[in-house]
């Protein structure tokens, strides 16, 4: 199963990548970011080659294996969770690595201006279908 999360875990960004073949898991800040101020965070991956910038501080490398059959995609299925995991929690797959997940804390605080594959993202229309009581996933 393919994986990628963005995590902040004791005031410090991480990102994680499963290709396929096991997990990497890469450290993008250089200090706290839980401080109470904006940051400004860009993650960007071709192949097995990634980046993450944090406040305009780079931080590259390489995810640690290939997908299935050679390929350097990123294959996810299913929702996209913004702040935490839904239920059913328990049939999600979560590496032991990935603690904002394990120890099932979601993310505290305010994040803006969200784009994927260069679109911008309306979260204010998923927080408004999950006050609703629908599922609100991206």
């Amino acid at each position: 199963v393919d994986l990628f999360a963005i995590e902040i875990y004791n005031g410090h960004i991480y990102v994680h990548l499963d290709l396929g073949s096991g997990p990497s898991k890469q450290r993008g800040s250089r200090r706290r970011i839980d401080d109470g101020s904006w940051h400004e965070v860009t993650f960007r991956r071709t192949g097995r080659d990634a980046r993450i910038t944090v406040d305009g501080f780079h931080t590259d490398f390489k995810t640690t294996g290939k997908s299935q059959e050679g390929s350097t995609s990123l294959e996810l299925d299913g929702n996209m969770y913004v702040g935490g995991l839904g239920p059913p929690f328990s049939e999600i797959p979560i590496p032991g690595g990935l603690w904002t997940a394990v120890l099932q804390q979601g993310f505290v605080g305010c994040f803006k201006d969200l784009v994927m594959n260069n679109e911008a993202v309306d979260v204010a229309s998923y927080a408004r279908e999950q006050d609703s009581g629908k599922t609100g996933f991206l």
